[in-house]
């Protein structure tokens, strides 16, 4: 299994990349969309009352959103409100509901996966990385991430690459991680722009290079920041672990301190809190 931090990054490409917005004419629409019986719009709208993009975080409106975005068969959704009943968000902790709706999402990305949808692969391969309505199974995992992978999905790539870095599902290989990483941060996948610095600051399947590894890092800090400034809790956290440890940016504990603040503001303590709170 991966280590906790690297399921921390997972967790928090999936969040910042999910298409929450700030916009509120966005938010408008959406909520209109969602109201029509919209799925998509639904989910979207779940996502940003949890986090609080373009509107105060509701918890139970939250939950309201993706449980009617999953009845209507939105994998995301399934695994939002399994989530939500797993840790009691918005809604009464209920376990059995929460494995209901991990094993309907894992059925509905098995589906699409094999009609060939590298997103539903992708979300397959997560499945049977983190045991969501399936026994965890490396193999398997890595299987699905390889097959959204070859299509160019960069997020998949970047799933990928973490599997041979830390030799979960496939044989350890440094040049594969590096590889994949390269792919998936040439598409602008912000997570494995990180990555890509971490292998050349470290010289993971590559000769370091420390010049490549500030201009990687640098890249990730531009989505940080703005995404951090649009209020997003989980960027906020990140930007302030970068001033706090230097990397894309100079060491600068005044600000470290005020990117903690504003994710403390809106709930977000620490990493295992966060984790407890956002899961996927």
């Amino acid at each position: 299994m991966r280590s906790l931090m690297q399921f921390v990054c997972v967790t928090f490409l999936a969040l910042l990349c999910a298409g929450c917005g700030s916009d509120e004419k966005d938010f408008k629409t959406s909520v209109a969309n969602a109201e029509r019986g919209d799925a998509d719009a639904q989910f979207y709208l779940g996502e940003c009352y949890e986090f609080g993009h373009g509107v105060k975080k509701d918890p139970a409106k939250a939950a309201h959103w993706y449980r009617k975005a999953a009845e209507q068969g939105n994998a995301d959704a399934q695994c939002a409100i399994g989530e939500c009943y797993e840790y009691g968000f918005g809604i009464g902790k209920d376990p059995a509901e929460a494995g209901k709706w991990y094993r309907a999402a894992m059925e509905t990305y098995r589906k699409a996966a094999e009609q060939g949808d590298p997103e539903a692969q992708n979300g397959f391969g997560m499945c049977h990385e983190f045991g969501i309505g399936v026994a965890e199974a490396p193999a398997e995992a890595a299987k699905w991430y390889r097959a959204a992978a070859e299509q160019g999905y960069s997020v998949a790539q970047n799933n990928l690459g973490e599997c041979y870095a830390c030799g979960y599902g496939v044989e350890k290989n440094p040049g594969e991680a590096f590889q994949w990483f390269r792919r998936a941060a040439a598409e602008d996948d912000p997570l494995a722009q990180y990555h890509l610095g971490e292998c050349y600051e470290n010289g993971v399947g590559v000769e370091k290079n420390p010049a490549e590894a500030a201009k990687w890092y640098r890249k990730m800090i531009v989505f940080l920041r703005e995404e951090a400034e649009t209020g997003d809790v989980v960027a906020q956290y990140f930007l302030g672990e970068a001033y706090a440890l230097g990397r894309g940016v100079e060491k600068n504990p005044e600000e470290a301190e005020k990117w903690h603040r504003k994710a403390k503001e809106q709930g977000c303590f620490d990493v295992q809190q966060m984790l407890q709170k956002i899961g996927r």
